[in-house]
């Protein structure tokens, strides 16, 4: 899939003979609506406490410190969690959206 990214302008999917997509591979990766952001902080936060970010549907722990965000709702999910952070006494290290891969893309294209 790395070849693909860097030599092609437009990506076609086929799962059992069924076209599945036919855009960019730009566009394939950014499923719209759906947001994932990487998040660090400062210190300890339980997954339970990041669950209550509004419009959050799943937290994926990374590290002790360290999470994985994910929201099909509108808006940019950074803004979200760094106005909970901030009213919830959280420091906010690091934060991020997360792309998937044209390979993760293909792989939940075709199951």
């Amino acid at each position: 899939m790395q070849e693909v990214e860097a030599i092609c302008d437009r990506v076609i999917i086929i799962k059992k003979g069924q076209l599945v997509a036919d855009s960019s591979a730009a566009d394939l990766q950014y499923e719209a609506g759906h947001q994932v952001v990487y998040a660090e902080f400062d210190g300890q936060v339980s997954r339970n406490v990041l669950q209550k970010i509004p419009g959050v549907s799943k937290v994926e722990k990374v590290t002790a410190n360290s999470f994985l965000i994910e929201s099909m709702a509108e808006g940019d999910l950074r803004k979200t969690v760094a106005q909970f952070a901030q009213s919830n006494g959280l420091l906010v290290i690091t934060l991020r959206t997360e792309e998937k891969s044209l390979e993760e893309v293909f792989k939940e294209l075709t199951r």
